[in-house]
């Protein structure tokens, strides 16, 4: 096999795996399992990325099956850091903005004094 046809084949399943393991982190039930699935799918995607990016430097008449992952191994370590990195800024962003609302709900009904309760009699 030549490197197209490894890295083409090297990309559709991580390519795969990544949409797997997202669509059980999303559809799953237990917290532990989601946590799971949603590290896996930033390891996969990165890989993923990685791969894509490999072959993108191989893609010449001369590069080999070898070159292609030496260039994959190189590439996945930036790749999950940085994905990881972003999905850790998600994160962190949804947190804030949580208690940004909060607060602002706290405050909105502080200043809107106690609910009126209404009774028909």
């Amino acid at each position: 096999m030549n490197v197209n046809q490894v890295a083409f084949c090297t990309v559709t399943a991580l390519g795969l795996a990544t949409a797997g393991s997202a669509i059980m982190a999303a559809t799953t039930a237990a917290t532990v399992a989601t946590v799971a699935y949603s590290i896996l799918t930033v390891v996969l995607g990165g890989a993923s990325i990685a791969s894509i990016t490999a072959w993108v430097k191989t893609n010449t008449d001369q590069g080999s099956v070898s070159d292609y992952f030496t260039a994959m191994k190189d590439h996945a370590g930036v790749a999950i850091a940085g994905l990881s990195q972003f999905v850790a800024q998600i994160f962190v962003q949804s947190v804030i903005q949580g208690v940004a609302d909060g607060i602002s709900k706290k405050i909105t009904r502080k200043i809107a004094g106690p609910d009126v309760i209404v009774q028909h009699t």
